[in-house]
């Protein structure tokens, strides 16, 4: 009789025990899908969550991006401002950089994620994670890039810019003339000279937000030190261009150079450069939707814009 007490006894607190685990496990979490591939033109899905018995929304990205996130309670209200997000109860997580993307828990089982933009030319991939104190549940979300923008216009600070005149020396000779007569060879200042510009900037995306390649843009010239716009055009890339000079500076000017009889004679043909750096701002809009970006960075230059040949007799 004892030994089936005990049996009893025992089967009734074991039978407790899974009971209370029970309580504890019973409760699945698991999201409806795991992945996710959303277009980034305003793309969205809502994620079911089998239960509502987890309380935290956390996000992170595979790249090591700058981001600031804001963080909202249920009411709209924001409560954070992060890079690194996590939401306590209902509410949503929003970026606005150069991806553009909410995530809301709109229901205590649903998750919506809304991807307006990537201006990334390659795919974000966002994992959503869900969270109680036992466990997590994640969603993988890859945000594919949005449609490109397209120029507006580009804008130059004309009246404050760097400025320098430089000098640099373009090539040297040293020519013996043996014979009794005069000796005399020509040398073309500009000859493989150019205008050189090129864009610069610290924002890695500042080329990669426009879809059109070899897109041409105005520049500056500068004219007796002043920065002006003359009509001429290069490509907005990073890489420096050489643009023609203009018809003052042809490569066809030529100066002839003369060197005496029995004279040993050393010809250093200098340059003299305008260099200028100032800064320029992109304005872009977004066809889909009317959005507008701007970007800035800036714009350097050198131009010849005179030569001197120094001459020198060398004495053996």
């Amino acid at each position: 009789m004892k030994t089936f007490v005990h049996i009893v006894v025992y089967t009734l607190l074991l039978s407790g025990f899974y009971s209370c685990n029970g309580d504890v496990f019973v409760d699945d979490i698991r999201p409806s899908v795991s992945e996710l591939a959303l277009d980034g033109n305003g793309d969205s899905a809502v994620v079911h969550f089998a239960s509502s018995s987890w309380d935290r929304l956390t996000l992170r990205t595979g790249l090591d991006l700058p981001y600031t996130y804001k963080v909202y309670d249920a009411d709209g209200n924001l409560m954070q401002e992060v890079q690194y997000p996590e939401l306590v109860g209902m509410g949503r997580i929003e970026c606005e950089d150069w991806v553009d993307f909410t995530v809301e828990r709109i229901t205590p089982q649903d998750v919506k994620i809304t991807a307006r933009e990537n201006v990334l030319d390659f795919p974000l991939h966002l994992v959503v994670e869900a969270s109680n104190e036992y466990e997590y549940q994640t969603v993988n979300v890859d945000i594919h890039p949005s449609e490109r923008y397209v120029l507006e216009r580009i804008t130059y600070s004309l009246d404050v810019f760097s400025y320098e005149e430089q000098m640099r020396e373009k090539s040297r000779s040293v020519t013996y003339n043996a014979g009794s007569g005069v000796l005399s060879y020509t040398i073309f200042p500009y000859l493989n000279e150019y205008y050189k510009v090129e864009f610069v900037s610290d924002n890695p995306l500042a080329f990669k937000l426009l879809g059109q390649e070899n897109l041409l843009v105005e520049v500056p010239v500068i004219k007796d030190g002043c920065l002006v716009m003359d009509g001429l055009q290069a490509v907005y890339a990073t890489s420096q261009q050489d643009l023609p000079l203009p018809s003052s500076l042809s490569d066809t000017i030529s100066v002839k150079v003369v060197v005496p009889p029995y004279t040993s004679m050393r010809n250093t043909l200098l340059l003299e450069y305008d260099w200028f750096e100032t800064e320029y701002t992109l304005h872009v809009v977004q066809p889909r939707n009317g959005k507008r970006r701007s970007v800035n960075g800036l714009l350097q230059g050198r131009m010849p814009k005179g030569y001197f040949i120094k001459r020198e007799i060398i004495h053996e």
